[in-house]
């Protein structure tokens, strides 16, 4: 699977939700699925080729021209034709639920668009390059096309959408967890945060805590541990270059933090993957 995705750090906005990123994918024949859940929004946007998106209740057939909402915490995998591969689209939000999805109440939707809604397309492509490219202030120009993409969203497949139940970070908690979210591959400290926020950083740490949920070190953990299992799942990397990709300089001590966060080691974990995966095609 080659992935090129670009995080956006907005300014000056005053909705509620937040544009956390813009990926382009495209399938690969080590592109292997697994069940997975975001604590954010995400949407797809099938640019081209056939596939399956799974969730814990159903399974879409998707092909060229189709949307699909899967609202946070939802778990779902993406798995694609290998004669006619998958190409699309994902934007990840925060802060933004949609309501009333389908007549069961579930947290996600799929939707074939017509040719008189290519305006939507658009809008995802134009996300995209914006990110993609960073030029002058597009972290607002991206936001005001989101804004108008949900809107069109909105209007066209009548859906509903609602704030989360979120309170708000404070401005400068919520500059080092993107920070962190952004730059998880490098080395990280208590330090650089401190001098990024211009907290103190056993304040930062502690407020930091008490809003997020988990240290700023955690957290930092908790994005790489994401990350690895992406990897692991997607490519033939072995344990040691992930290792390193993600961050650790050390593959003892990502294996020793991998299994407090996932309960099993990294080549187990490959391993059940494979195995999962091998059961599901027999």
């Amino acid at each position: 699977m080659t992935t090129h995705r670009y995080s956006i750090i907005e300014a000056n906005k005053q909705d509620n939700f937040t544009l956390l990123f813009a990926s382009k994918l495209k399938y690969s024949p080590e592109w292997a699925g697994i069940m997975h859940t975001h604590p954010f929004t995400e949407i797809f946007y099938i640019i081209k080729g056939k596939g399956i998106i799974t969730t814990n209740q159903h399974q879409f057939e998707v092909s060229e021209n189709n949307v699909v909402i899967v609202n946070p915490n939802v778990e779902h995998m993406e798995a694609s034709s290998s004669k006619d591969p998958l190409e699309f689209i994902i934007i990840g939000i925060e802060g933004l639920n949609f309501t009333d999805l389908s007549e069961d109440g579930d947290s996600f939707s799929f939707h074939k668009l017509s040719n008189q809604q290519n305006d939507v397309k658009f809008y995802f492509q134009s996300i995209y390059n914006e990110a993609q490219e960073q030029l002058t202030n597009y972290e607002n120009v991206c936001h005001y096309l989101l804004g108008a993409l949900i809107m069109k969203l909105k209007r066209q497949l009548k859906l509903k959408i609602e704030a989360e139940n979120q309170t708000k970070l404070r401005k400068e908690i919520a500059q080092a967890k993107q920070y962190i979210y952004q730059h998880f591959k490098e080395n990280i400290t208590l330090d650089i945060l401190s001098k990024l926020t211009h907290l103190n950083k056993f304040y930062l740490s502690h407020t930091f805590k008490n809003e997020i949920g988990r240290t700023p070190i955690e957290y930092l953990n908790y994005c790489r541990i994401e990350e690895a299992k992406v990897l692991l799942s997607t490519t033939n990397y072995s344990i040691s270059q992930i290792a390193t990709v993600i961050g650790y300089s050390s593959q003892s001590y990502f294996s020793e933090v991998f299994k407090k966060y996932e309960s099993t080691s990294p080549s187990e974990f490959r391993k059940n993957l494979l195995q999962t995966n091998d059961r599901t095609r027999s």
